[in-house]
This record gives C-alpha cells, sequence and structure tokens, in this order.
C-alpha cells in the first residue's frame, strides 16, 4: 500500500518530478513545462518576468501567473514552457 500524504492522498514518487540535466542533454527527457512555486504573493507579472528574463530571455513561449483579483495579488505560483 502506498503511503498518503496530508491530504490523504497516494504520496506520488518523487524522483520522477525531479529534473536530471544529463537526461535533457542526452535527450532522454523532453519535458519543457515547468512550476515555479514560491513566489512572493506581492510580485507583479511584469516583476516574476524579468527575474526569469535575465538568464531565460527568448527561450519561452508560454507563461502563466494566476492573480487573485480579488486581493490584487499572484497565487504564487507560475507555469512556464520552454522551447
Amino acid at each position: 500500500v502506498a503511503p498518503l500524504n496530508r491530504a490523504g492522498n497516494k504520496k506520488s514518487n518523487q524522483a520522477e518530478f525531479q529534473i536530471k540535466v544529463d537526461a535533457i542533454l542526452k535527450e532522454e527527457d523532453f519535458r519543457t513545462s515547468i512550476m515555479v512555486r514560491n513566489i512572493p504573493n506581492k510580485y507583479t507579472q511584469k516583476m516574476v518576468l524579468e527575474e526569469i528574463n535575465e538568464l531565460f530571455a527568448n527561450t519561452y513561449d508560454f507563461f502563466y501567473l494566476p492573480i487573485d483579483f480579488q486581493n490584487k495579488c499572484n497565487i504564487g505560483y507560475a507555469f512556464i514552457n520552454f522551447v
């Protein structure tokens, strides 16, 4: 029986979510999307994109930062798809 997490769901094998640079370089791993977590809530989309573009300008084709419009802040995570 698989162990459960705090929500009572089965825990997934965390190793499957680890980024293995050597596998990417060998073209054995084709994942291109990532989820960035723990973004400070007061960061705007512009602020997050400025940080990302410091190292990854022109390397992605999709960026999504969910916004809580009621509280006028982001929700703390973003999705990026690299090309």
